[in-house]
């Protein structure tokens, strides 16, 4: 029987982080495998940074070392690539997850892994082009780069679930947030002041410094803390997004779980 909550004509933030809680605590195990594994590439780079800075051309602080610039250049874009394969892999594994828990399967970590496999590359494209998007209208002025987040925040998911095209896939995040995009951003601004207020309530028990660690502080065991603590935090972006994303197609077109996991079939 699918599992879905009663269907509503008014999108509701509520509903959204209910069903949030509901698949974190139906699925631990699987939510933790995909993260883990899907970020792992974050951690090997920030291990190498720590253990060789001369090849990586700069310091555990990401400042580029003297006479390094080529080091630093090639080193700063492959964490670039980390981020966007770990955040945007990490959504599209947990939309499967999140639809295949309403529809009353059991997810595991294989079929998961499998949406994100066989969409690596367009979800790579699609990642780089959200991420120049948002930052150029941020950088040409503040208001146009939040209404692209909103607009553009459940792109992943269309594309995961849907199969959409790569341009087509940003069409269908556009049509999905349209007349919901203030309470898209009050979402956002809920999600960043949680995790910010958890960053800074961390720090002090992992012995740095609240806004910036000095270099001395740097450690295996820091670089180990702080790759767990974006762990938790993208895994709560990648489940609350993906939730949204649900609660968006059963909102504006009373589409449920089993409607949009027969896209498998």
């Amino acid at each position: 029987m699918e599992r879905v909550f009663q269907p509503a004509e008014d999108f509701r933030i509520g509903r959204v982080i209910s069903r949030l809680l509901d698949v974190l605590i139906a699925n631990p195990g699987v939510v933790t495998q995909l993260a883990v594994v899907l970020m792992s590439p974050m951690l090997a780079l920030g291990l190498f940074t720590l253990f060789l800075p001369e090849v990586a051309g700069m310091d555990a602080l990401n400042q580029m070392l003297s006479g390094a610039e080529g080091r630093y250049a090639v080193t700063a874009i492959l964490k670039v690539l980390a981020y966007v394969m770990a955040s945007y892999l990490l959504l599209a594994s947990v939309t499967q997850l999140v639809v295949a828990h309403f529809g009353g399967e059991r997810p595991n970590f294989m079929s998961c892994l499998s949406v994100a496999r066989r969409s690596f590359f367009p979800l790579m494209l699609i990642g780089i082009l959200h991420l120049l998007g948002s930052l150029l209208g941020i950088i040409l002025l503040l208001v146009p780069g939040l209404i692209l987040m909103c607009m553009w925040i459940v792109v992943v998911p269309a594309r995961a679930i849907e199969n959409t095209g790569i341009i087509e896939s940003f069409s269908r995040s556009r049509s999905l947030t349209k007349d919901h995009r203030g309470a898209v951003f009050l979402l956002i601004l809920m999600y960043l002041t949680f995790a910010l207020g958890t960053a800074l309530a961390v720090r002090p028990l992992m012995g740095v410094s609240i806004l910036r660690p000095q270099l001395g502080q740097i450690t295996i065991a820091f670089t180990v803390m702080e790759w767990l603590e974006h762990v938790v935090a993208y895994t709560l972006a990648a489940t609350l997004w993906a939730c949204l994303y649900y609660e968006l197609r059963l909102v504006k077109e009373g589409i449920g779980a089993q409607q949009m996991a027969a896209a498998f079939d």
